[in-house]
C-alpha cells in the first residue's frame, strides 16, 4: 500500500524514503527528484495514486543521442483529493523547458519545436505534440498522452513514453544537423558496445575506399552519447552526394558478402589486401563477441554493421525508371534492382577491379 507524509520543509516521505527536494501545495500536488522515490511512485497505478495527490511533477535526466536533457512529467490525476470527484481526465506530458540564455544549439528552439512536432505526427504513436503557448515554444512544449485506464502502472507508461520522447528527439536533431551540412553526407550508427571499437575503425578506413573509387573526401566520426555520427566532406563541393552515398551502401555491405571472400582471395594487389583486413578484423572481432556473449544465432549479415538501415542510403534512389528494371547508380558496381525497391545487388568482380592501386 502507497503512504505518502507530507513533512513540511522536510520534504515528502513516500514509503518510507525521504525527498528532501521534493516541495508541494495543498498537500496535493508535489514535484520529485530523488530517483529511490520516483521509483518507488512508479510501482503504483493511476488509481492508486489519486488517492493522495490531485497532480505532481517528476524531474529527471533523460538519455538523447546529443547527452542528457532535463524533462519534466507532470502527471495529472484529477481534483480528487480536495474534491473527492470522479478519476478522470487523466493525462501525462513531458515538458522541455528552456532558459533563452542557456540555448547553446545552431537551431532555434522555434526550428527545433517545428521539426519535433513534425517528426512526432509521423511516428503515428499515440503520444502527441503539445505547446505551453502557441506563439512561444520557450514557454515549454513536448508530448502528451491521455490515460484511458485508471489501473494503468506509472511506471510502465512512463517507460513508453520516454522511448517515443526520445526516438523523437533523436530524429530532430538528425534532421537539423543535415540542414546544416547540405555539402557533407551525415550517417548515423548505433554499435553494440562489445564491437564498437571494431565498427569504428572500420569505418575510418571508408577514405581510403572511396579514393580507390576516385573519390577524394574526409571523413569524421564522433561519439555522442550512444551513437556514433559518420560524416562524410567531399574535397569537390560538386561532386554528386548520392554517389558517396551509394558507395557507403556498398562498403557496408561487404563484411557480409560471401562472394567477397572468395573473390578478394584469389586477386593480389595492395587496395584489396587492405581492405580484406580490415573486413577481416571486423569480422574476428564481432566473432569474439559472439563468444563472449553467446549470440549463437547472430551472424555479420544479419548485423549489418549494427543494424544499420541501408533504406536511409538509398532513400533519393527509389524512383527508378518504369521502363528497365535496372539502373546503376555507380556504373558497373552498384546497381537498384526496381522490383526489389530499396535492395540493391553488387557487381563485387567489377568493384574490386576498380579499387585496384599500385605500390609507388
Amino acid at each position: 500500500m502507497l503512504k505518502v507524509e507530507f513533512l513540511g520543509e522536510e520534504g515528502i516521505r513516500v514509503n518510507g524514503v525521504l525527498d528532501k527536494e521534493a516541495g508541494y501545495n495543498d498537500h496535493v500536488s508535489g514535484t520529485f527528484s530523488n530517483p529511490k522515490v520516483i521509483d518507488l511512485l512508479s510501482e503504483y497505478s493511476f488509481e492508486e495514486l489519486a488517492s493522495h495527490f490531485n497532480d505532481f511533477f517528476i524531474e529527471k535526466a533523460v538519455d538523447v543521442d546529443s547527452g542528457k536533457q532535463t524533462v519534466s512529467y507532470y502527471i495529472y490525476l484529477g481534483e480528487t483529493v480536495i474534491r473527492k470527484t470522479p478519476l478522470k481526465n487523466l493525462h501525462i506530458s513531458i515538458d522541455f523547458d528552456f532558459e533563452a540564455s542557456l540555448w547553446a544549439k545552431p537551431w532555434s528552439v522555434l526550428d527545433f519545436s517545428s521539426v519535433f512536432a513534425s517528426v512526432l505526427e509521423k511516428l503515428k504513436t499515440k503520444y502527441c505534440y503539445y505547446q505551453s503557448d502557441t506563439d512561444d515554444p520557450f514557454d515549454g512544449f513536448g508530448i502528451k498522452y491521455d490515460v484511458e485506464e485508471k489501473e494503468m502502472n506509472l511506471g510502465i507508461c512512463l517507460a513508453e513514453m520516454t522511448e517515443t520522447m526520445q526516438s523523437a528527439w533523436n530524429k530532430t536533431e538528425e534532421i537539423l544537423q543535415s540542414k546544416l551540412d547540405k555539402d557533407k553526407l551525415i550517417t548515423y550508427f548505433h554499435f553494440p558496445s562489445s564491437v564498437k571499437t571494431a565498427c569504428k575503425q572500420y569505418l575510418i578506413y571508408f577514405t581510403q575506399f572511396l579514393s580507390d573509387l576516385g573519390i577524394e573526401a574526409e571523413t569524421e566520426i564522433e561519439e555522442k552519447g550512444g551513437t556514433t555520427m559518420l560524416k562524410v566532406i567531399p574535397e569537390n563541393k560538386e561532386e554528386a552526394l548520392s554517389q558517396i552515398r551509394e558507395a557507403l551502401a556498398v562498403y557496408l555491405a561487404i563484411p557480409g558478402s560471401q562472394e567477397f571472400d572468395e573473390l578478394s582471395g584469389n586477386m593480389y594487389d595492395i587496395s584489396l589486401a587492405q581492405l580484406r583486413a580490415n573486413v577481416l578484423h571486423l569480422k574476428s572481432q564481432w566473432e569474439m563477441a559472439k563468444a563472449l556473449l553467446q549470440m549463437k544465432d547472430a551472424t555479420i549479415g544479419q548485423l549489418q554493421l549494427c543494424n544499420y538501415q541501408y533504406k536511409q542510403l538509398l532513400d533519393g534512389h527509389a524512383m527508378t525508371p518504369k521502363t528497365a528494371e535496372e539502373e546503376d547508380l555507380i556504373e558497373g558496381v552498384l546497381t537498384v534492382t526496381k522490383y526489389k525497391g530499396d535492395a540493391f545487388t553488387i557487381n563485387l568482380p567489377e568493384i574490386l577491379r576498380k579499387i585496384k592501386r599500385k605500390l609507388k
